[in-house]
């Protein structure tokens, strides 16, 4: 499997990209060899996505970038951060429905706190 990073700020990204991580297995994944981050403008990367992804997670919970990548992709199998777990002011201001927002089938994460980056379940 491969991971594709999309998005606006290659820097970032490339951050990520060069790094590595023990699995609950053992095995050390290296990004840096598994992975590459995508410079194709965002259209591009739609027909990227819907050619090839089968799975999409995106971290920025109201983007419509990554909502689109999600929606177009192979595989529609689609994680994202729940927008409970993030400083977005349009729930608690009830400008935004998240069951208006997301499929009814795409995963959203939960998180140990507000603003931690630990995982602990996905809510569906």
């Amino acid at each position: 499997m491969s991971t594709v990073f999309f998005g606006d700020d290659h820097a970032f990204m490339e951050g990520i990209s060069n790094q590595s991580f023990t699995l609950s297995n053992g095995r050390v994944k290296d990004l840096k060899l598994e992975s590459f981050v995508s410079y194709d403008d965002p259209a591009d990367s739609m027909i990227y996505s819907k050619n090839h992804c089968d799975v999409v997670l995106f971290t920025a919970p109201h983007t419509t970038f990554g909502w689109w990548l999600g929606y177009l992709s192979k595989g529609n199998q689609v994680y994202y951060t729940d927008i409970k777990y993030v400083d977005d002011n349009s729930i608690s201001s009830g400008l935004f429905d998240p069951d208006d927002y997301y499929p009814p089938h795409w995963t959203p994460f939960k998180y140990n706190e507000f603003d931690n980056t630990t995982v602990v379940e996905t809510m569906k």
